[in-house]
């Protein structure tokens, strides 16, 4: 009686042949599930029966065609985007497009094409760009939700909005990442590097690990792993004069850390370190 009262399916042996295209099999296994309604969700096309043959919009391979930079068809002031226009895709997708045939559509209309709007004034950010205090302790906010009974009684939203209170704790964990898009200069990381000198040499812990030597320009001397950095570095302040400046760290691995370091440095400036000023020589990799 114009009613849906069952779905038929078929065994798929195969989805696509030899040479890889989509070519579907199928063998002899059937079933039949008794239903009385069916929603189709495995793909979608488009149906531009509606343009007739005579139509100034063009249709390529089932999609209109439109101009990538506009998204105007070929009927003048007319607009077409999303999956309307390109094979499927994300929700976003629809979404950029939807908003640059808005900038087109007001261009064409006599606008300036410029549809940004400020909904409200945005406060300049605080001083401290820090973590609250426990922030790694602080856990997600629970998305308010219908229960089951609740579900299958009608067609409300099964996911409910954030209570205003929740908002509020929820942009809290927020670690205002567009921040650095308002800093005139985004900052540099901290110089790890310290004076060469008996004071700073004599916190280095006296444990396996690698250091650096570098020069008044920063230009790295040498690269060194060795069983105890103190009493190295200490040996180094005697020996290397125009030393300057050195960064170490601890590694119990440290000959396997300076053969990385080192190779890094090849690859970054085709020779040893401290090539020409008294630093490294090809011997220092035996």
């Amino acid at each position: 009686d114009g009613k849906v009262t069952g779905l038929d399916l078929v065994e798929c042996t195969c989805v696509f042949d030899e040479q890889g295209n989509f070519c579907p099999t199928f063998g002899d296994a059937k079933d039949c599930i008794l239903v009385d309604q069916v929603i189709l969700a495995v793909g979608q096309a488009t149906d531009l029966s509606f343009l007739g043959e005579d139509s100034t919009i063009g249709v390529d391979k089932g999609l209109i065609v439109v101009n990538q930079e506009t998204l105007e068809t070929g009927m003048e002031k007319v607009f077409a985007g999303g999956d309307v226009i390109k094979m499927p895709g994300a929700v976003i997708n629809a979404i950029a497009a939807g908003r640059k045939a808005a900038e087109s559509i007001d261009s064409a209309l006599g606008g300036s094409g410029e549809i940004d709007e400020v909904l409200f004034p945005r406060p300049a950010p605080e001083q401290h760009l820090g973590r609250d205090e426990g922030f790694a302790g602080w856990f997600r906010e629970e998305v308010p939700e219908l229960d089951a009974e609740t579900r299958r009684q009608g067609f409300d939203e099964i996911f409910k909005p954030y209570t205003d209170e929740q908002a509020a704790r929820e942009a809290r964990r927020c670690l205002q990442c567009d921040v650095r898009l308002g800093l005139g200069c985004n900052p540099t990381p901290p110089i790890s590097v310290l004076p060469f000198d008996t004071e700073n040499i004599q916190s280095v812990p006296e444990t396996e690990g690698v250091y650096q030597l570098l020069d008044e320009e920063h230009n790295v001397l040498a690269i060194k792993g060795t069983p105890n950095m103190r009493e190295e570095l200490l040996e180094q302040l005697e020996e290397m004069e125009n030393a300057a400046f050195f960064e170490f760290e601890e590694d119990k691995m440290y000959s396997q850390r300076e053969s990385e370091l080192i190779q890094r440095y090849l690859q970054e400036h085709g020779e040893m370190p401290g090539r020409g000023l008294g630093g490294m020589d090809d011997d220092d990799l035996f």
